[in-house]
């Protein structure tokens, strides 16, 4: 009895640590205070997966629940292109590098048109595009 007693803890113990808490489809997950406007969260997914990502936004805070979420597929680069992520078949293209900014999230975008680093304002609503500069 006292064998059951100390091998069942150990047990749960061993399955804790072989769950993982971050799915291995999402690449990067950060959050972000922004005065007068909330939280906000980027999830990036590992592109073979999923090559968008998603800026979550919590008006009141992560434990108020969230207030909008949207899907970042398409940026505008400088020739005043849309450019949409998903329509690039080969996977040449990719976001990557987030980085808060002020009231923004920066973060580069490698395509088959070049190098860019690109801004999203906050918060994001639907329509609205990043805007991208060469690099």
């Amino acid at each position: 009895m006292r064998f059951l007693l100390l091998i069942i803890p150990f047990s749960f113990s061993l399955c804790a640590e072989e769950s993982g808490v971050i799915p291995k489809s999402i690449n990067f997950v950060s959050t972000h205070w922004v005065q007068g406007k909330g939280t906000f969260r980027v999830i990036s997914f590992n592109s073979e997966y999923e090559p968008c990502f998603i800026i979550e936004n919590y008006e009141g805070g992560l434990h108020a629940g969230l207030t909008s979420s949207n899907k970042v597929c398409s940026v505008r680069v400088p020739s005043n292109e849309v450019v949409n992520i998903n329509h690039d078949r080969s996977g040449g293209s990719w976001f990557e590098d987030f980085e808060w900014v002020d009231d923004g999230l920066s973060f580069a975008f490698d395509s088959a048109k070049g190098k860019f680093n690109c801004i999203a304002g906050l918060p994001i609503s639907v329509g609205d595009l990043p805007l991208c500069m060469k690099k």
